[in-house]
């Protein structure tokens, strides 16, 4: 089940603001995938500056909410402003279940995990389920 998930993505983006966050996420993904490309980056802008520097971007970006310099809802904005042709996945990740948080994942047609992520979690979201808390 792992594999079928994580082989559809040659390359993931993790953007994050917070290091223990992350090493967990990608500890966790590489145990899912030990082929997959993972790359890491702390804030949106950061990760903005990074997908233009290549060419094919990441099948995958797992984006944290709440980040200094340019939050995940900012971020995914900017994101399609700058790339409207490509075709990348969005999962926010964050601990925040507000409403309002709620409505822009909607707007976004994207997915969700509430932290902290796991397994479960990550795999749940592959089945057309958009808020996993469990």
């Amino acid at each position: 089940m792992a594999d079928n998930y994580l082989k559809n993505y040659n390359w993931i983006l993790l953007v994050d603001d917070d290091m223990i966050s992350n090493f967990v996420t990608y500890s966790l993904l590489r145990s899912l995938d030990s082929s997959v490309k993972i790359d890491v980056v702390y804030n949106g802008v950061e990760a903005i500056d990074f997908i233009k520097l290549n060419d094919n971007g990441p099948g995958l970006i797992m984006v944290d909410i709440n980040m200094p310099i340019m939050d995940g809802f900012k971020f995914v904005e900017n994101l399609l402003k700058t790339f409207p042709d490509r075709k990348i996945e969005i999962i926010f990740l964050s601990t925040s279940l507000h409403c309002k948080d709620l409505d822009m994942i909607d707007f976004y047609n994207a997915k969700f995990i509430n932290k902290p992520i796991t397994k479960v979690k990550l795999l749940a979201t592959n089945n057309w389920s958009k808020l996993i808390n469990g």
